[in-house]
């Protein structure tokens, strides 16, 4: 008998001490409460994790802390670098900046869009950036973390991660409509102006691990 090879999505942020071990985690949560921790991976990610120095590091303190808080255990996590060479692997991948999305998009174009911010992926309008958590209080980690938990919830229930979801269900693995046949007119770029210049530092090969 053929084996079914799990769909992947990866959640990606700066070093990969924070938000995305916590998206990680999360998102992984509600897919083994909707039956589909098997058939869906969710991994993360930082595009800067190796120049920042934070390659192999524990989240932060404050992080576990948030985790264990809302029943997450994030303790063995170690910062993992963004692997270039892995980009295709993944049926979705979910970044937290304007330019983390834009850089890989330019990075690595295709056919059928397959990055968005967590705030895109909601399918809110307005500013597509959650704001890095390093330094905050607790306050304003539990601020990113009930951020999340709602966009994730929002992008479960429409959008490209429902879309990946229904696939998965219906045996195929992939999402069968790209966003222009799914309705979704939302520019691939957004509000990228101000953060044009990370982007370019991006786009040379400086950040993205290449």
């Amino acid at each position: 008998m053929a084996q079914t090879v799990p769909s992947r999505i990866l959640v990606v942020c700066t070093a990969n001490r924070g938000r995305s071990p916590i998206g990680e985690a999360l998102l992984r949560r509600k897919l083994a409460e909707r039956g589909l921790g098997d058939a869906i991976v969710v991994e993360s990610a930082g595009l800067s994790t190796f120049e920042l120095g934070r390659a192999g590091q524990a989240p932060g303190p404050k992080i576990q802390q948030l985790a264990m808080a809302h029943g997450l255990d994030i303790a063995d996590h170690r910062a993992t670098p963004f692997d270039a060479a892995r980009f295709d692997e993944f049926a979705l991948i979910v970044v937290m900046e304007a330019w983390q999305e834009l850089a890989l998009l330019e990075v690595f174009p295709r056919p059928r869009r397959s990055v968005f911010t967590m705030r895109n992926l909601a399918g809110r309008s307005g500013d597509p950036t959650t704001q890095d958590v390093v330094g905050m209080p607790m306050s304003g980690l539990e601020a990113y973390f009930n951020e999340a938990d709602a966009c994730l919830d929002e992008a479960l229930a429409a959008g490209p991660l429902a879309e990946l979801v229904a696939a998965v269900r219906a045996g195929r693995g992939e999402i069968v409509a790209d966003n222009a046949a799914a309705g979704d007119d939302r520019p691939l770029v957004s509000a990228f102006d101000a953060a044009g210049e990370p982007a370019l530092e991006l786009l040379g090969g400086k950040c993205l691990n290449l």
